[in-house]
């Protein structure tokens, strides 16, 4: 067997006994990820509202450009 494939192997192994205490209660991961998505997205949708419509409109068509832009695979 390489080493390589052992030694991932046994970090795999250690970084699931290390989890499991973290997986097996609900109530940590809900409060982890749940809430924080929720109160993410509310403030987001409370700061576009706030803003003027063409505004919030600018800003995605930018960050949409940028994300185009980065991503290209053309000739370089």
């Amino acid at each position: 067997m390489r080493p390589e494939l052992c030694y991932f192997a046994l970090v795999s192994c250690v970084l699931l006994l290390l989890a499991s205490p973290v997986m097996a209660s609900e109530a940590v991961s809900a409060v982890a990820f749940g809430s924080y998505i929720d109160d993410f997205t509310a403030y987001w949708k409370e700061k576009a509202l706030k803003q003027n419509t063409m505004v919030v409109a600018v800003l995605a068509v930018g960050a949409v450009a940028i994300l185009i832009i980065t991503r290209s695979k053309g000739p370089k």
